[in-house]
């Protein structure tokens, strides 16, 4: 059963539950709708998210990824072995999504969406480390090498 957040007037995700196996970590694949977004009325996937086994997501960022800047992300190459990761403040909880192409990345960045964010840069190898990122090593093969939404 999916269950519905909201997050200010303009964010709706239905985020899977998993009751085969509560309290293990699993990526959400969101399904959202934008309003006044480029993609107003249509559904799509929001992506790929990290969720650290064990310790908090800030934590997570202080041993595993480098702090940039906004220009650092909307610049960046996909042709390198690292991927920007934004944590979004949602309010009451935080979200540590993975930009794992240039059309997933720019999504962090349409200015209706007014949650603070900070950008870091991130090794792919850290993210292919269940044990480390909490994502899966299928979620892995078709996010991160097949190149996201298939």
């Amino acid at each position: 059963m999916a269950r519905e957040i909201s997050v200010g007037s303009r964010w709706r995700f239905k985020t899977p539950s998993y009751p085969d196996a509560p309290g293990v970590p699993q990526i959400r694949l969101a399904e959202s709708f934008l309003a006044s977004t480029p993609f107003e009325n249509k559904e799509h996937h929001m992506g790929l998210y990290i969720s650290p086994p064990g310790v908090t997501k800030e934590e997570f960022l202080r041993f595993n990824a480098a702090r940039v800047t906004p220009e650092i992300v909307k610049g960046f190459k996909f042709d390198s072995l690292e991927l920007p990761i934004c944590l979004m403040d949602n309010g009451h909880f935080t979200a540590l999504a993975v930009g794992f192409d240039k059309q997933e990345t720019l999504r962090w960045f349409y200015h209706d969406d007014p949650r603070p964010k900070q950008f870091y840069l991130i090794h792919k190898a850290v993210l292919g480390q269940p044990a480390l990122s909490g994502i899966t090593e299928d979620e892995y093969q078709a996010y991160i090498v097949e190149g996201g939404r298939q």
